[in-house]
């Protein structure tokens, strides 16, 4: 149950999406770079970001969503050396240190805690080695080019990292606000939905219909298909499938009908479907549910070479939602009284 859960999960977030998302807006972001680079015949920085563009113009092209979290990876490093050599070129007040705190956001939707635990620490570190890029001797002893010709650059590239960064910030901001509640309304459809049907489930009325209701005159009904075992037995449980989908559509298209009686409908289990709308009149009560009854009599399936009916019990009355058992109660006895004395009709009583 677990595996299947987290299945569902991830099959929510759609992670593959966002790391697609991911590789675009870096690949949008080093295609930038590459031109600004070039204007200002930084010629180092020009040819790696050739590299990193030929790399997400690969991956784009080539993308597939078993291989996400690869091309994650992919994209961390390359983010992670890009950044280094750019600030080992231009120095720390080119901001290019800035994105690597992008780095330490985006690395959570993606890494265990442990990993991330560790990856941030390593940032942090370079962040702090940056800033004194100038002064050290690891990265100023050896140098095969050099810089001077560089620092008026940062002139420019300072205020377009500090943009890149502050519009990541948003984009981050806005996807960990949207991904959480996108997640719980999706799994929200997964608990309250019947995913043979279409329709809601038991659970859905107990938890969200019900409380609309309180103290008011409405329409409670179940619907029962009649002799459905034999169908199973006879036709075969694939058949018996194809029975409630079409009894569900049947619904589906008479709620639109009535949609003024703000009617709603579930799969309360099995064979049985549950029927609630805001209906106090007998009459119209009874038209309402004889036309849901006689459309589905009409219904023909090919695997199924007789007719399908259904006998539907119901009780019109006050309803309290701490007591709805009660009324659930009157609509099943009215249920059984409609199966005891032949079948496909409607029995209703109103309190």
């Amino acid at each position: 149950m677990k595996i299947h859960l987290q299945k569902l999960v991830n099959k929510v977030i759609n992670l593959e999406d966002y790391v697609y998302l991911i590789i675009l807006l870096a690949a949008f972001l080093h295609i930038s770079f590459l031109i600004l680079f070039y204007f200002m015949n930084i010629n180092e920085l020009f040819y790696l970001n050739i590299v990193s563009v030929l790399i997400y113009i690969t991956i784009t092209i080539n993308f597939k969503t078993k291989y996400a979290r690869t091309y994650y990876m992919i994209v961390y490093f390359e983010v992670l050396i890009h950044q280094l050599i750019a600030i080992y070129y231009t120095g720390s007040a080119s901001g290019f240190d800035l994105l690597l705190c992008c780095l330490i956001l985006v690395q959570f939707l993606f890494f265990k805690k442990s990993t991330c635990f560790l990856s941030t620490i390593m940032i942090i570190c370079l962040i702090y080695v940056s800033y004194f890029q100038a002064d050290s001797l690891l990265l100023h002893s050896n140098k095969l080019f050099t810089i001077d010709i560089y620092k008026n650059s940062n002139i420019i590239l300072y205020p377009i990292n500090l943009a890149v960064l502050l519009v990541f910030l948003i984009v981050y901001g806005v996807l960990v606000t949207v991904i959480p509640s996108k997640r719980i309304n999706d799994l929200t459809k997964i608990v309250y939905k019947d995913f043979l049907t279409g329709l809601n489930n038991r659970k859905y009325i107990e938890d969200v219909v019900l409380s609309k209701y309180n103290q008011e005159n409405i329409l409670v009904a179940i619907a029962d298909i009649d002799n459905f075992k034999h169908i199973n037995d006879t036709y075969g449980h694939q058949t018996g499938d194809i029975v409630l989908k079409m009894l569900a559509i049947v619904l589906i298209n008479k709620n639109k009908k009535y949609a003024k009686y703000n009617v709603d409908i579930c799969r309360w289990g099995g064979e049985e479907f549950l029927i609630i709308a805001d209906i106090n009149d007998t009459d119209i009560a009874n038209m309402f549910l004889n036309e849901i009854r006689e459309d589905i009599f009409r219904l023909k399936i090919s695997d199924l070479h007789e007719t399908i009916s259904v006998t539907i019990g119901a009780s019109i009355s006050s309803f309290n939602p701490k007591e709805y058992k009660q009324m659930f109660e009157i609509a099943d006895k009215n249920l059984y009284v409609g199966k005891n004395t032949g079948k496909n009709k409607c029995v209703i009583t109103k309190a």
